[in-house]
This record gives structure tokens, C-alpha cells and sequence, in this order.
């Protein structure tokens, strides 16, 4: 681990970190992202408020081929778009909140940052990948209104630093994306992850317009990934001195200020009924 030195706008081509300058990890970025009081990343931590009724579900998420105008010498964020969109309508995210509220939503994109932004109890982790949703049935002809997203980690600490399947299935498919033979393991992968064990707290899109309103759930299962696998990443960003002198494109974290940081409270429960239902949850994407 390494230590943390319109919202209608369409988010289909939502790399906006692409394009945005990290010279001081967003800390000069103006608008919103200087002024709002809800802002992602923040600083994670398990002594916060819990809440057992906290759950992600989703339903009918599927696997998909890179398309091949995708990644750009520009997109270091190496930004992903569901396709066909047809499928990508009919799959679902449905969160329940700490007060036993449930929203729904539709996903739209992932992508990644290296470093992590959010941090845990002050270290930021090698990677982390953002799984962007809009919300279901928002679609306004503008684009999409952004509503939640779901932030995984990645460490080479985690299981001696192995390979991890997801991101091989994700980087063949980018290379080959010419012949658009190889699909990237979005189902399996998220069914793997233990969803049981997460934060959620009221955000922000971490790049540019910093747009509020985002709910996020961020797991706190860490991934393993391989050196070879986070030099994938980084030789686009902290590896290279031509992007923002040498620096990741992560995000400053930001003040929680007046919101509730919420714990899933998973690991307080008593194994049985309560253990069983995560386990259902985990296996529904």
C-alpha cells in the first residue's frame, strides 16, 4: 500500500480524466470540484456508523468486448463502456441504504485510477477500479443523469501479488479489440467480490464537473493484481514523467464534512440467515 501524499452530462465517454490536469491531483481543478461539500475521494474507515440493512445487488450484469474506438494515447483512465446497449438497459444495480431505502440503476461505464482514490484509514491502495452507474430510467435525450457508483481495490500485497483474471480477460480484450474476439469477465468478477463488507456515502463524480449527488458503495474485499498487471497502468500515469511529472490520476481526498460515513456492519452479524443473504447477494451480478 502506498501513503496518500450538468449532471445530465452523457458519461459514455466519460474519461474525463483523460484529459484533465494532475499536476496537483485535481487540488487546482475550479467550479464545483472547489467549491461542493459532498466530493469523492474521501478517507475510509471502519469506525464510522454502521448499518445492517446496507446491501448490493445486482441483476443480469454481463460480459462484453472492448470496442475497438476505445483508449486512446489520451484515456489513461482506460475507460469502458457496456455494450450493446441493449443489454447494458436490462442489467440492474439495486442498493439498499443504511436507513432501508433502495434505489436502482443502470450501469454505464468502468474505469481506472492508480494510486486508489479513496484511501483506507489514510493509505491508498495500488488500484482502483469505478464501476459508473446512471440512474434507472433517466435517460433524457441529453444523456444520463450519474447516480452511483461501485469502487473495487487492487494490491500486489494481496495474494503474493498473482494475477488476477478479471484484469487479464480485461487487457486481452483490449488488445485484441481489432478482431473483437475477447470478452472482459465483468460477471464473474463481481460475483466473486465480496460485497458483503462495503462503505456507502453520499459523493461526488472524482473528475471534472465534480457533479454531486453520487451514492457510493466502496467494497472493502482488495483485489490482488501482479506487477506486470499494475505496470499497465501506471507506465500511463505515476510511470510517466510526460503525464502530470510522474503523478497518478487520483484525486486529492476530499473533507467528508457534514455527511454520514456508513459502514456495512457485515462482519458484525451473526453467521446464519444474515450471512446466507449476503452470500445470495454476492452471487446475483
Amino acid at each position: 500500500m502506498l501513503s496518500y501524499a450538468s449532471s445530465a452530462a452523457l458519461l459514455a465517454s466519460a474519461a474525463f480524466a483523460a484529459s484533465k490536469d494532475y499536476t496537483e491531483n485535481g487540488a487546482n481543478w475550479t467550479g464545483l470540484c472547489a467549491t461542493g461539500t459532498e466530493q469523492s475521494p474521501i478517507d475510509l474507515t471502519t469506525d464510522t456508523d454502521t448499518s445492517d440493512k446496507m446491501e448490493v445487488i445486482g441483476f443480469d450484469y454481463f460480459d462484453f468486448r472492448v470496442a475497438n474506438n476505445q483508449f486512446s494515447a489520451t484515456d489513461t483512465t482506460y475507460t469502458a463502456t457496456f455494450s450493446p446497449d441493449s443489454a447494458r438497459q436490462n442489467a440492474e444495480l439495486q442498493l439498499t441504504f443504511a436507513d432501508g431505502s433502495m434505489s436502482y440503476f443502470t450501469p454505464l461505464q468502468f474505469h481506472f485510477h492508480a494510486p486508489s482514490e479513496h484511501s483506507v484509514d489514510g493509505q491508498l491502495y495500488d488500484l482502483e477500479v469505478h464501476f459508473v452507474h446512471t440512474r434507472k430510467g433517466s435517460n433524457t435525450g441529453a444523456g444520463e443523469i450519474p447516480g452511483a457508483v461501485i469502487g473495487v481495490f487492487f494490491d500486489t500485497s494481496v495474494a503474493d501479488g498473482t494475477d488476477n483474471a478479471f484484469l487479464d480477460s480485461f487487457f486481452k480484450s483490449v488488445d485484441t479489440r481489432q478482431q473483437f474476439t475477447n470478452y472482459v469477465g465483468i460477471r464473474e468478477f463481481l460475483a466473486t467480490v465480496d460485497m458483503a463488507d462495503y462503505w456507502s456515502y453520499d459523493g461526488s463524480l472524482t473528475t471534472p464537473p465534480c457533479t454531486e449527488g453520487i451514492k457510493w458503495s466502496v467494497i472493502k474485499e482488495v483485489q490482488p493484481i501482479s506487477a506486470a498487471q499494475l505496470l499497465r497502468f501506471t507506465s500511463r500515469m505515476s510511470g510517466l514523467t510526460d503525464f502530470a511529472g510522474g503523478k497518478g490520476n487520483n484525486r486529492v481526498v476530499q473533507n467528508l464534512n457534514q455527511r454520514t460515513l456508513y459502514y456495512s456492519g457485515a462482519a458484525h452479524l451473526v453467521a446464519g440467515v444474515g450471512a446466507a443473504a449476503f452470500a445470495v447477494a454476492a452471487l446475483a451480478f
